[in-house]
């Protein structure tokens, strides 16, 4: 994916410049992005990566061919900081906290695309803008935010614990095993919901229900799960494998 991109913004005159950062660490890993702009890619449970975190930051100016010079010159006005600051209570996990910015007069011409490895990843919260996010083999909850761009995520990890995801202009696509439990909460405007439920017990009763809303409830589940996007649909799937469910989803 990073290579078709690349090659797009090379057509059209931007601007990239990347950097990797490996940060060691073991076992469990929390993750929180703040992006001021751009695509964020966090994954967990990679074989090659398990004595580190690996981070690959992708500068990104988009001023176009016209302004090709003052492009480049601005890829160093973009900042991000990485650090894994460690657990407060004993036993706790371990949060790799990463900030981007920019010192640019015209920010809206910026973005930092991040690609997150991991080998255990536990918590995820990312906020960006004008771009998508993508969490996989997550064994924790999310609080994911985005606009001008969808949001996937797929765990094969049960799923207990509250969590959001919001976007705009994007669609919303979250799968989780049968053996999770939670009641989810999703609502679309300019969209449509869609679910599908191949694993566990799936209870869509509510009087809100309709071709843009659900309220359900897995396994009877007391944590919340809540989706909200505009101009985009919202598609669901409680599956033994959510990796090998399909890219459509319909009311079960």
């Amino acid at each position: 994916q990073r290579f078709f991109d690349g090659v797009g913004h090379g057509l059209l005159g931007d601007k990239s410049s990347m950097e990797q950062v490996l940060l060691p660490h073991d076992g469990l890993l929390n993750v929180e992005v703040r992006n001021f702009a751009g695509h964020v890619i966090v994954r967990g449970d990679r074989g090659d990566r398990r004595h580190d975190a690996l981070v690959i930051f992708d500068r990104r100016a988009t001023h176009r061919a016209s302004r090709g010079e003052e492009s480049e010159k601005s890829l160093p006005q973009i900042t991000w900081t990485a650090e894994i600051v460690p657990a407060v209570d004993p036993g706790g996990v371990a949060t790799l906290r990463i900030v981007t910015g920019t010192q640019h007069g015209e920010p809206w011409f910026q973005q930092v695309d991040i690609e997150v490895l991991v080998a255990e990843l536990g918590r995820v919260e990312v906020q960006t803008s004008r771009g998508r996010i993508q969490v996989s083999e997550n064994r924790g909850p999310v609080d994911l935010a985005t606009s001008n761009g969808g949001v996937r995520m797929i765990t094969p990890w049960p799923l207990t614990s509250d969590s959001v995801v919001m976007a705009r202009e994007g669609d919303i696509d979250f799968r989780v095993r049968g053996e999770s439990a939670f009641t989810v909460d999703a609502e679309t405007v300019g969209g449509k919901v869609f679910s599908t439920c191949e694993a566990g017990r799936w209870l869509a009763q509510h009087a809100r229900n309709d071709h843009d809303s659900l309220v359900a409830s897995l396994n009877g589940g007391t944590a919340t799960v809540t989706l909200r996007t505009v101009d985009g649909n919202i598609r669901i799937a409680v599956a033994g494998d959510p990796h090998g469910v399909g890219n459509f989803a319909t009311r079960p």
